[in-house]
């Protein structure tokens, strides 16, 4: 599958992402999204070696109850409970929806695009547009009270928004912004932006305030932003092009003299929109192109890394399980199956299997369940479409959540990541 940053959430329809790449998306509307399908079919294996350093809404969803939890309903309508975030985007609208995940009812929906949850799952990161623009006005709200919906950083006027990533501590907001000023000209379908900016947005000053992550790309490059370890004065995005392929590695190093540095990535090429940040944001991974390794690194050092090899081709990008203590574990997926992966012991568990087509989607904050999308393995993208379940990690049982269909003209994901209020 192919697809452009118009369509997976980074900005306009500037990248190309190769035919084996998957897009953590599913809850994710348009931000990083781990789990495009495959069409490669291999040879299953359970076994996986890690090698020395060197790796309204317009959306059909028809929810079943899932059994799991029992959330309590306030009376502002938010979610106290378990939820996910749906989010929708036609050519007339872009739409963020909160659904319940005992039964798939709406908790509230949102007009806006490119969310992204908090860390703990208690707030939602979001850009409002500007009519005939797009993406202007980043928000954030309290899930628990969708009255406290507040303006934190507003783009220049040349200016439009892209993906967002929270720190680690909740605190701040690492996001892409792109000039509407296209390197071909006539506006933002004639050519990549003329430039990118990785910022970060720091929510613990009143007002907010924004400063560089790093030196701007042109070029037709483009920005993703990976992890933001704001405690530590740590920070870094990936630099990617036509083909979908992580080109640079920028930094943004607090406590250097000269904080903001690029490296190139070492080859072989790491699929950019696999790369994301562990909960604590110490430890980045990212999927080499041939889909059979991962690479695991500190933040601020992408020449660090440890190759995990799989024994098959995964089909789909991993995810770091939250809330696993320092004990770094993975869900990845290696043909047809989940496995739960942990980093430094190198030990893996199996949670689930199927005939059919699977990907991982989204886990819960506190790392107890992963959402899954399964569905007929002759079935194209986009994603989602195909019924949606909750893999407890306890039990190893699944939970009907609601089949999802994607609408002609239009796009449905999930955000990689539930909501949950306690």
């Amino acid at each position: 599958m192919r697809r452009s940053p118009g369509e997976n959430g980074h900005g306009p329809r500037v990248l190309v992402i190769a035919a084996t790449a998957v897009v953590l998306a599913v809850v994710a509307l348009v931000i990083a999204t781990y789990g495009r399908p495959s069409t490669i079919v291999p040879t299953p294996s359970p076994t996986a070696s890690r090698t020395p350093p060197g790796a309204t809404s317009t959306a059909a969803a028809t929810s079943t109850p899932a059994g799991s939890s029992t959330p309590s309903i306030s009376p502002t309508g938010a979610v106290e409970g378990y939820g996910y975030v749906l989010a929708t985007h036609t050519s007339e609208e872009q739409r963020i929806v909160i659904r319940r995940e005992s039964d798939g009812s709406v908790a509230f929906d949102l007009d806006g695009a490119l969310p992204a949850v908090s860390r703990d799952g208690r707030r939602l990161a979001y850009w409002r547009s500007t009519p005939g623009l797009g993406p202007t006005d980043l928000r954030v709200i309290e899930l628990a009270s969708p009255t406290s919906d507040r303006s934190v950083f507003t783009v220049n006027d040349d200016s439009l928004g892209g993906s967002v990533v929270w720190s680690n501590d909740g605190q701040g907001l690492l996001v892409t912004t792109y000039s509407r000023r296209t390197t071909g000209g006539g506006g933002i379908e004639g050519g990549a932006p003329a430039r990118y900016d990785l910022l970060m947005v720091d929510l613990g000053t009143s007002p907010p305030s924004a400063r560089p992550a790093a030196q701007p790309v042109t070029g037709g490059r483009v920005f993703i932003p990976v992890g933001w370890d704001r405690p530590g004065k740590a920070a870094a995005g990936v630099v990617t092009g036509p083909g979908g392929y992580a080109i640079e590695y920028a930094t943004w190093n607090g406590n250097a003299s000269e904080p903001l540095g690029f490296t190139e990535i070492p080859r072989p090429l790491l699929l950019a929109e696999s790369v994301h940040a562990s909960d604590d944001a110490k430890l980045v991974l990212g999927v080499q192109d041939d889909l059979t390794v991962v690479r695991v690194w500190p933040l601020l050092d992408v020449a660090k890394a440890d190759e995990v090899r799989a024994a098959t081709v995964l089909t789909g990008y991993p995810l770091w399980r939250p809330a696993a203590a320092g004990s770094y574990e993975v869900f990845w997926l290696p043909y047809r199956r989940i496995d739960l992966f942990r980093y430094r012991s190198d030990q893996s568990a199996t949670l689930f299997s199927s005939d059919e087509g699977v990907t991982l989607v989204a886990t819960r904050p506190d790392g107890s369940a992963v959402l899954i999308v399964v569905r007929a393995v002759d079935q194209p993208p986009p994603l989602p479409a195909g019924r949606l379940l909750l893999l407890d990690v306890a039990t190893k049982q699944t939970s009907a959540l609601a089949t999802l269909s994607t609408p002609l003209g239009g796009s449905t994901r999930l955000l990689p990541r539930e909501v949950v209020l306690r």
